[in-house]
């Protein structure tokens, strides 16, 4: 698993650098930009995601959020492929990346049910595309958005099989429904009496992050 951390990681910055560099030139105009000179702030921008600390930390533990953003990169690549392509009208990558960004988004809210809020950004662009395209997207994503989420029912039928680590223990659905909407989680986020969680906040070891 710090293995999948380490190579989700190092991926995420390769992604990271792609996107940086289109999306730079998409920013100012290719005019601006050679490909060479975009690709190089596209290589510091990825430098600088490398070397963060929060990003270096959570890519050499076993922990979900080396993989979170490595989905979530992808997700951002794969939406500015497709506003390029809305520019240009080029159909066949317009249907090609809206059905990826479906998988994508659906990928990412199976992972973790706080990535739930990169549904806003898709919601926030069709706004602004003509009723009749977006209406053939959406049936686009939502066939990719739709087995991105299946990965939710592998969890009863392990859990079935008792497992070691068994968190929420979500084979009936009533747990099911907790584990998946983070309800489970309710004790930890807002059990805590204000000045306990002051307290805990102001004695975290903030600097090995």
């Amino acid at each position: 698993m710090v293995i999948l951390s380490i190579i989700t990681g190092s991926l995420s910055c390769g992604i990271i650098a792609i996107l940086s560099a289109k999306l730079i030139r998409f920013a100012s105009g290719e005019k601006s930009f050679s490909g060479w000179t975009s690709a190089w702030w596209g290589a510091i921008a990825a430098g600088f995601a490398m070397i963060h600390p929060l990003m270096w930390s959570q890519s050499v533990v076993c922990e979900v959020y080396s993989l979170a953003i490595f989905l979530q990169a992808i997700f951002w690549l794969v939406l500015l492929n497709l506003l390029l392509a809305l520019e240009i009208k080029d159909e066949k990558i317009i249907f090609i990346n809206s059905f990826v960004l479906g998988i994508a988004t659906g990928l990412i809210v199976s992972h973790h049910i706080g990535g739930a809020a990169i549904l806003i950004v898709p919601v926030v662009i069709a706004v602004t595309i003509r009723p009749v395209k977006f209406a053939f997207m959406l049936i686009r994503f939502f066939a990719g958005f739709v087995p991105g989420l299946l990965f939710y029912l592998y969890l009863p039928l392990r859990s079935a099989m008792n497992p070691a680590l068994d968190w929420g223990n979500p084979e009936n659905p009533t747990n099911f429904i907790n584990h998946v909407t983070a309800l489970q989680y309710g004790k930890y986020l807002f059990g805590t009496p204000q000045n306990e969680f002051m307290l805990r906040i102001k004695d975290f070891p903030w600097e090995t992050y």
